[in-house]
């Protein structure tokens, strides 16, 4: 017989009250390990501990993941950031031109944004 799990009872009935508390706790955990993720893929990004393309691969994944989650106006503005990398990165690939990394001052103010957003987020969520 398989588990049960909280708010599904053996005969299969839902438990709201315990349905929605476990689904909140659930959606708040999940939430806070992106937004960590997402906070050390920028801090690596910031050491210059991982390539521009990985930062934004990874952030563009991350963020998708939260999209359901977060309010529109967090996902819109954290995107609009993450766009700064993804431009500077196509732009030096179709040029011969170096590398950007997060000493370009650009993608400073970019990622220092996006940090911002997500220590915000993270607090608001507790």
């Amino acid at each position: 017989m398989r588990g049960t799990l909280p708010g599904i009872h053996r005969e299969g009935s839902f438990s709201e009250a315990a349905g929605s508390l476990c689904m909140a706790d659930d959606r708040r955990e999940f939430e806070l390990r992106q937004l960590s993720l997402m906070a050390k893929r920028l801090e690596q990004f910031q050491d210059r501990a991982i390539p521009i393309s990985r930062a934004i691969s990874d952030l563009e994944g991350l963020l998708w993941a939260l999209e359901e989650f977060v309010p529109q106006q967090w996902f819109n503005n954290f995107q609009e950031q993450w766009g700064e990398l993804e431009i500077s990165y196509a732009v030096a690939v179709t040029r011969p031109t170096a590398m950007p990394d997060a000493t370009d001052p650009e993608l400073r103010d970019a990622t220092n944004e996006m940090l911002r957003l997500v220590r915000e987020r993270q607090a608001r969520l507790g």
